[in-house]
């Protein structure tokens, strides 16, 4: 079951990856369908609905401020009704410190940033295949 629920977020994040560098849109009916069908292989429903709690808040951030995309949130949304709160969390934490690093680095080439969007999704995806990784890692050495 772990590994089925890897392998549907991975899927998950690679076809929103790509349609968010390409559309710098997500469609957010694939992470809603994911997220849903995740339900069914829940283990604790309550554990289930507080997973939900940092993708909603990136819903509720993209409503006010500028320049983070509502479908990040809906993407979150699903990746912590399969990941877990644990791991949603991780993943979110490194998407933010992959991106940072991403704009810092764009900010010294180009010099501005100012209105400058970049696809968020695929740092999600190399947050949550870093999270996957070492759990894997520890796994297999400890």
């Amino acid at each position: 079951m772990f590994k089925m629920r890897i392998l549907i977020a991975v899927i998950m994040l690679l076809i929103c990856s790509i349609e968010d560098i390409r559309a710098h849109k997500v469609n957010i009916i694939l992470p809603l369908t994911v997220g849903l069908f995740s339900l069914l292989m829940c283990d604790s429903l309550i554990m289930c609905f507080i997973s939900l709690i940092p993708g909603l808040m990136l819903i509720i951030t993209a409503k006010y401020i500028k320049g983070i995309g509502e479908g990040d949130g809906y993407v979150i949304l699903s990746l912590g009704m399969i990941a877990g709160i644990d791991d949603t969390l991780t993943t979110l934490f490194l998407s933010f410190l992959f991106a940072s690093f991403y704009a810092g680095c764009l900010a010294i080439v180009k010099k501005s940033l100012k209105n400058k969007e970049f696809a968020f999704v695929p740092f999600i995806l190399a947050g949550y295949l870093i999270c996957v990784l070492e759990k894997i890692f520890i796994k297999t050495v400890l």
